[in-house]
């Protein structure tokens, strides 16, 4: 996901180097359809029963650290098995 991210030029929307603008910002709307877009590849990407608990996140970032806080911790008998 990390490398999608990357490639399409849109990974500072899950590595804090960009927030929302404010609301009387002229890129607000540019922003929030960026945003939408990185969260629909993010859902689009993880088990269904996963991303329905996500569905509801206001952004890309927020969604990232759930995932990361649920997710994210490392098994060491799977990597030792794998």
């Amino acid at each position: 996901m990390l490398i999608a991210l990357s490639i399409k030029g849109k990974l500072f929307f899950i590595d804090q180097t960009l927030t929302r603008p404010i609301s009387t910002s002229s890129d607000l709307k540019r922003w929030i359809k960026c945003n939408d877009m990185v969260m629909g590849w993010i859902l689009n990407v993880v088990a269904k029963d996963i991303s329905d608990s996500f569905i509801y996140t206001k952004s890309a970032r927020d969604m990232w650290i759930q995932l990361e806080e649920r997710y994210g911790q490392a098994n060491g008998a799977k990597f030792y098995q794998i």
